[in-house]
């Protein structure tokens, strides 16, 4: 058996990746980089409600995820985690990078997704 979990209000969906580079220093510096989405529809292989759906957001990336679209994108934000701890040269490559992230020698390490607000869930085949 299978779900289809659909967003029904316009920007209710945010793709965030995490990204970290280890500076020579041994500093790590984490970012995290959201992607948001008009709309957006993911087909997992449990009843979404079983899982935590707290004030609105549903971390779909925490359930088996079979498919999934997400359509019109419209924003991407970046936030360094560890802002405190940056040297300036970092912060430097990093406003140069905008979104590239890997040019700049930082790895992909983990992402999540949510769906916010209202959601359409119907079983599928």
């Amino acid at each position: 058996m299978a779900w289809k979990i659909t967003t029904v209000n316009k920007k209710c969906v945010e793709d965030v990746n995490y990204w970290t580079k280890m500076l020579e220093d041994g500093t790590e510096i984490q970012i995290k980089q959201s992607h948001g989405f008009r709309w957006g529809w993911a087909i997992v292989e449990e009843f979404p409600m079983n899982h935590d759906y707290r004030e609105g957001a549903l971390n779909v990336s925490e359930l088996d995820i079979i498919d999934h679209s997400f359509e019109d994108g419209c924003w991407t934000d970046s936030m360094v985690m560890n802002e405190e701890e940056i040297p300036e040269e970092e912060e430097d490559l990093l406003s140069e990078a905008g979104p590239w992230l890997e040019d700049v020698g930082y790895d992909y390490s983990d992402s999540e997704v949510f769906f916010y607000g209202p959601l359409e869930i119907e079983e599928v085949d």
